[in-house]
């Protein structure tokens, strides 16, 4: 037989949860607070969806912690779109913040490039000195292809390997025995090269000067025709006493062979239309709204203006041109 107590719980909360009560050995008061929970459990299933609601209780966290994980794991995909997966990876590995992950970042590249600029100084120097003292044949040590210069220590510049492009990455990836080092200040010839080119230099001048004065030479002309580069003939130049004569004549050269390149002579109604009002191409293809590329043609003797069409000969009688 059931009690008063029994039948007034059986009143409030009907038969069939009161044998749920009873199987979870639960009183009236625990039950009800089981039920409140789950009332708020089915809210929040609707709220969240039952995917969401689901992951919140695997990872054992309430609502509000939940709402703060979201949070945390939308800016990590933000940061990750921005800065990439791999950058985001690395920033994750050295814990630090995005401020401090690009101070990182600019530094090391710093870093970066002065190493890079200090070896490229040290590699120019080895070349030009193989160049200035040493008789030596730029071939691979191992194939006898074109080789290029590696310096096994930075610090000793003189001390290197010739290798071909092939052997000489094998090398780097640590697929490649190192062959025998040449020490190029047991090969090296005491200045005899860099003498030899000075004394032709000398010899030469006064036939560069010459040819500069004469027969309209620039510095590019005389590097082809002396086998010497532009810049030591500028340095040898820069020694006489009419330098300032010769430095003038050089860039009317210049200037010359540029308007003979181009086939803009003086007589050209063109050129001196433009020298009489002093204008450029693009200001007279404005006037005239002839296209640009037409009036180079045409300044230029590629098309004559009378092989031009009607309608682009009558734009252009608006300058009255002389042909």
């Amino acid at each position: 037989m059931l009690s008063k107590e029994e039948k007034e719980v059986i009143q409030k909360i009907g038969k069939y949860k009161y044998n749920q009560m009873k199987e979870k050995h639960f009183d009236c008061q625990e039950y009800l607070k089981y039920l409140e929970q789950k009332e708020q459990e089915k809210k929040l299933r609707k709220q969240m969806g039952n995917y969401q609601y689901q992951k919140m209780k695997q990872l054992g966290l309430n609502y509000e912690q939940y709402l703060q994980y979201k949070e945390e794991k939308n800016k990590e995909k933000v940061l990750k779109k921005k800065i990439g997966y791999k950058k985001y990876a690395e920033l994750q590995e050295l814990g630090m913040t995005l401020e401090e992950y690009e101070k990182f970042v600019k530094e090391t590249k710093y870093k970066n490039r002065q190493k890079h600029e200090e070896k490229n100084k040290i590699r120019y120097r080895t070349i030009r000195y193989v160049e200035r003292y040493c008789d030596l044949e730029m071939r691979c040590q191992i194939c006898e292809e074109k080789a290029e210069i590696h310096h096994p220590n930075y610090n000793d510049y003189l001390k290197i390997n010739l290798l071909c492009k092939k052997h000489h990455t094998a090398l780097h990836n640590f697929e490649l025995v190192p062959p025998e080092i040449i020490n190029l200040e047991t090969i090296a010839t005491k200045k005899q090269v860099q003498k030899e080119k000075t004394e032709f230099i000398k010899g030469q001048i006064e036939n560069m000067k010459l040819d500069v004065l004469k027969n309209n030479y620039t510095y590019k002309d005389l590097a082809r025709k002396y086998g010497v580069s532009a810049s030591t003939i500028r340095i040898y130049f820069l020694e006489d006493v009419n330098y300032t004569i010769l430095k003038e004549k050089i860039e009317d050269n210049r200037k010359r062979k540029n308007i003979l390149k181009s086939n803009c002579h003086e007589d050209n109604p063109f050129i001196v239309y433009k020298k009489k009002y002093n204008l450029t191409s693009r200001e007279i293809s404005e006037i005239t709204k002839v296209p640009l590329p037409t009036i180079r043609a045409i300044e230029t003797g590629k098309t004559k203006i009378e092989n031009l069409k009607e309608s682009t000969k009558k734009k252009l009688s608006i300058l009255n041109l002389q042909h």
